[in-house]
């Protein structure tokens, strides 16, 4: 299982487009074994996908007040993953199956260009 935490400060509000993107992104992403977490969230973006059933439908516990945060629950999510006691915050729904190797956590900021690899 990886990871990759969307920094969304510079994120004021989203339009039908954005949210349509961001549930795409997620699916996708999850599909091939990579988790997203959003972190420090503001109150209208949180607004939007409160609105659009985004928080329902990928979980409250992927969205987090800060980096930090974000990524201390995914450690602990690829702990649970590699046999770790299973954590209050978590589902069923969330063990991975077949983890060897933990990998990375990867942080974006949106605005800043993606490494390419």
């Amino acid at each position: 299982m990886r990871y990759i935490v969307i920094e969304c400060t510079a994120v004021i509000s989203l339009d039908s487009t954005a949210i349509h993107m961001i549930e795409g992104l997620q699916r996708e992403f999850k599909e091939r074994g990579i988790r997203v977490a959003f972190a420090t969230v503001g109150n209208r973006m949180d607004k939007d996908l409160r609105r659009a059933g985004l928080i329902d439908k990928i979980g409250s516990r992927w969205f987090h007040p800060s980096v930090h945060s974000a990524v201390k629950f995914c450690t602990s999510h690829r702990a649970l993953a590699n046999g770790a006691a299973l954590e209050e915050c978590l589902t069923e729904e969330d063990l991975p199956s077949g983890i060897t190797t933990p990998p990375p956590c990867i942080v974006l900021f949106p605005g800043v260009h993606a490494p390419h690899w």
